[in-house]
């Protein structure tokens, strides 16, 4: 062991995080909040779960890029649609059971479990098969001699579960969580300890260093989706990042930017959701005292325009949607130019050069 210290000198199991630049805390602090608020955002049942569904089965098809396997569109449509064949293909079957395992909630008493060699040997087994996991590599490479990947991986192990990658305050503990998931997404790199599925093995690591801290499970998705629209530089910085004294530092920096700018992207589709809830609601809240024909057009005018989110030129507003093209079968343009008229003088449908939109503003508190 001591003639590898020697000869791998860059591979140390160890951090200091004071001497990361403020912006990394910054960040950091960012991602934190945005995790903690996205957890209590109320959405409906159907649409938390079709968001959950996508950023899981994004994040197994980077995973599966990252080890060198392209997934087609095709082939994961009938998993975004939630009803998969049944397929012989091992590729395939591999597909459909990481993404049954990610998709599934962690057991009961699961939760907050150490970390060790033989879970993570087990996880890479449960991914890539018995016959291609049966332990750690045997070949070797230039920098990690295969007979020390055991106890790498060891340290590895101690270092996430040991205190210098901890907190006594409730208030830092997701940030540290995510910490460790970097940290060990960058170390598996470096270590490569499995013949194939290193990625995928390092996302299931991943989720499990988040479960056991008590966050969400989207950050493991969105840093696995990061990763490989940057692998270039992901690749590139996890290299730079061991020459000389290895520092990880600015791996946890491309990491966390990645994170903040997708946690962003993912409050922003959750905020349009709200939005549009809200929106149906107060629209069905201002026409439920009438049912005729004209209250259900312009009803429906606002619903689809406020969904389609753009102006539509008037000609075009009755085959906007297959709704709205049922409505207005065999009515006249006379009648639809008086539906506009009414919504119009409501202050809920406004013109503008193109056509005509919604006016949500309504809904929005604190805007003065």
């Amino acid at each position: 062991m001591e003639t590898y210290r020697k000869t791998i000198s860059w591979l140390k199991f160890h951090t200091d995080l004071t001497k990361a630049v403020p912006e990394l805390w910054t960040i950091l602090g960012r991602v934190a909040a945005q995790e903690k608020l996205l957890r209590g955002i109320p959405l409906t049942v159907s649409e938390a779960r079709s968001i959950e569904r996508e950023l899981c089965l994004n994040a197994v098809r980077s995973r599966f890029a990252q080890d060198g396997i392209l997934i087609s569109n095709e082939t994961m449509q009938p998993h975004f649609a939630g009803d998969p064949k049944a397929v012989q293909d091992p590729t395939q079957q591999e597909v459909q059971h990481l993404i049954k395992a990610w998709l599934a909630p962690f057991p009961e008493g699961s939760t907050g479990a150490v970390l060790t060699t033989d879970r993570i040997q087990e996880i890479h087994r449960s991914i890539v098969g018995p016959s291609n996991g049966s332990g750690w590599r045997t070949a070797d490479l230039k920098d990690v001699p295969s007979e020390m990947i055991g106890l790498f991986m060891e340290e590895l192990c101690d270092w996430l579960n040991g205190t210098e990658l901890r907190t006594s305050s409730d208030v830092e503990a997701t940030g540290y969580a995510v910490i460790r998931l970097l940290l060990a997404e960058l170390y598996v790199q470096w270590i490569q300890p499995f013949e194939t599925g290193q990625a995928r093995t390092s996302g299931s690591i991943g989720r499990e260093i988040l479960a056991a801290a008590g966050v969400s499970q989207v950050i493991a998705h969105l840093l696995a989706v990061h990763i490989q629209a940057a692998h270039s530089t992901y690749q590139r910085i996890a290299e730079e990042c061991k020459s000389g004294n290895a520092d990880p530092i600015p791996f946890l920096l491309f990491g966390l930017q990645g994170l903040a700018t997708a946690m962003d992207t993912l409050h922003q589709r959750v905020r349009l959701l709200q939005v549009n809830g809200q929106w149906r609601a107060q629209l069905f809240t201002l026409f439920n005292e009438a049912n005729d024909a004209p209250t259900r057009r312009q009803r429906q005018v606002l619903l689809d325009l406020g969904e389609y989110g753009a102006s539509v030129p008037l000609a075009k507003l009755p085959s906007l949607t297959p709704a709205l093209a049922a409505l207005y079968s065999g009515v006249s343009e006379k009648t639809l130019r008086r539906d506009v008229d009414a919504l119009s003088q409501t202050g809920l449908l406004v013109k503008d050069p193109i056509g005509l939109q919604v006016d949500r503003s309504s809904l929005l508190a604190f805007k003065d």
